[in-house]
């Protein structure tokens, strides 16, 4: 909330679609994955891991979540 929102906007701009170059956003320590779920639909163009000791529940998740 003090950032207002899930990342800042230096993120958003590294995360920018870049025709050619490929990124991936890595979660470590994923817990449910909302925030991992939130950055796929955000950056669909990027590929987004999210890594927990616990599987979390990707059911509906978009297809650039694994």
């Amino acid at each position: 909330m003090l950032i207002g929102g899930n990342y800042t906007d230096r993120i958003r701009e590294r995360l920018e679609n870049q025709p050619g170059l490929g990124k991936t956003i890595f979660d470590l320590g994923c817990g449910t994955g909302a925030w991992a779920m939130d950055m796929a639909a955000d950056f669909p163009h990027c590929s987004v891991v999210g890594a927990d000791i616990a599987p979390m529940d990707i059911g509906l998740a978009p297809s650039n979540l694994r």
